[in-house]
């Protein structure tokens, strides 16, 4: 799994996807983006605390103690994508930050080449993170309406 503030890919290694059924794949490339998206995170808070040069970094939680970022931070998490792939041999959903649910048609992997499984589940993240960050963008957009107009 590569992950770049960008970008989420993955790569498989030679072989992997052939001892696996469609289920258990499905629920490994799950395990990966979870892991890969948490592991992000941490790296970014460390990265922040650096910066920071000792000195108090704002954590998330500190941002749930004001009212109106809780309220945000809150309406992100509940923000559910459910997308498939170019092919439809991949489903992917996505529930706040970290939880997925993957998904493969029954044959995919004896179906598909390393190479095509791999295009699927990486054009199924490409639109999963396309639609989630334009949800949450509208949740923002609604939030501060709701602000300006009190």
């Amino acid at each position: 799994m590569t992950l770049t503030s960008r970008d989420i890919s993955l790569r498989l290694r030679p072989g992997y996807a052939e001892s696996h059924t469609d289920r258990s794949l499905g629920a490994q490339i799950a395990t990966a983006l979870s892991s890969a998206l948490t592991g992000y995170s941490r790296a970014a808070e460390l990265i922040r605390a650096d910066l920071a040069d000792g000195r108090p970094v704002p954590q998330v939680t500190d941002l749930r103690a004001d009212h109106p970022r809780r309220r945000l931070f809150d309406a992100a998490q509940d923000v559910v994508v459910q997308v498939y792939s170019a092919e439809d041999f991949v489903s992917l959903e996505w529930r706040g930050d970290t939880d997925f649910t993957v998904e493969l048609r029954p044959g995919t992997v004896r179906r598909l080449s390393e190479e095509e499984l791999t295009g699927e589940v990486n054009s199924a993240v490409r639109a999963a993170a396309t639609e989630r960050r334009r949800r949450i963008n509208e949740v923002h957009r609604t939030a501060l309406r709701e602000a300006v107009d009190g």
